[in-house]
């Protein structure tokens, strides 16, 4: 999956521009939930329970940030394909998979907790 320089110098100014809005602090609930008193408790291993889940999660985002680069962002069964989640310490790092004889230049980290699937980061690299 390749993007050209114009792309990546885009996703730099989105991200520092919105970092503040990805922060892993909790959003304000709407009052309606505050008062109903509802209390959701994640399931004990969490709502992103394992790798195909979060590459899913991870293309949902990136699509939804770029729908009119889809056809270079590629569909689902693509990102299965092509991307590879690796759970650390309750966080999934969905990237890349390594290429054969390597590869120039940057790629796309995704950061989704597995406790709750909040996304804790994105970033693109040169």
């Amino acid at each position: 999956m390749k993007f050209s320089s114009g792309v990546a110098a885009l996703c730099v100014i989105w991200l520092s521009l919105f970092q503040p809005a990805l922060s892993a602090e909790s959003p304000h609930l709407p009052d309606w939930i505050i008062k109903s008193q509802l209390q959701w408790q994640p399931p004990p291993g969490g709502v992103v329970k394992d790798g195909r889940a979060a590459i899913s999660i991870a293309h949902a985002i990136w699509a939804s940030q770029f729908p009119t680069h889809f056809a270079r962002i590629g569909t689902d069964a693509d990102w299965q394909t092509n991307m590879m989640a690796t759970l650390r310490d309750g966080v999934w790092e969905v990237t890349g998979k390594p290429t054969e004889g390597g590869s120039v230049g940057g790629g796309l980290f995704i950061y989704i907790s597995q406790q709750d699937g909040r996304i804790l980061g994105v970033y693109l690299t040169q």
